[in-house]
């Protein structure tokens, strides 16, 4: 609420005035228009109703975005952990992280081409539409062979 303070002006003598004050306390969701009161409480919910949809969809697909970048900075992290070791060694350090399932594959040239790659369900209802459900991360790294 706020307080709207009007001053009238009333002869108290011959060439005197003296000055009061009404007072009026107006509701701040309502407004005076032509001497009606009018009540706009509703819009505020309508606009919030046609807005919420949009910004849950713009919410879970930050989400979903934030949690490809870590899977994928986490198979970076194991893909940096498996390239010094050989080829015995890699499925028995794989088995040992149980966050993510994930596959290799290593093709042997003059380079070792090591090929990591993971599932993740995405939770964005739109966002599957656009993106494979579910999303495959991969990463992969060439390193001279020696």
């Amino acid at each position: 609420m706020y307080l709207n303070t009007s001053f009238y002006y009333e002869k108290n003598s011959l060439f005197s005035y003296k000055k009061y004050s009404k007072i009026k306390f107006l509701c701040y969701n309502c407004y005076d228009r032509g001497g009606v009161m009018k009540n706009n409480r509703g819009q505020a919910l309508v606009e919030f109703v046609i807005i919420l949809p949009v910004l849950l969809l713009l919410i879970f697909a930050l989400i979903d975005f934030g949690r490809i970048i870590v899977c994928r900075n986490h198979l970076e992290g194991v893909m940096s952990e498996i390239s010094n070791l050989t080829e015995e060694e890699i499925p028995t350090y794989l088995n040992k992280d149980k966050d993510y399932k994930i596959t290799y594959s290593v093709k042997v040239d003059d380079y070792r081409n090591i090929t990591l790659s993971t599932k993740l369900d995405l939770i964005t209802p739109g966002l599957k539409s656009v993106l494979s459900n579910p999303y495959i991360v991969k990463v992969e790294r060439s390193i001279v062979y020696e």
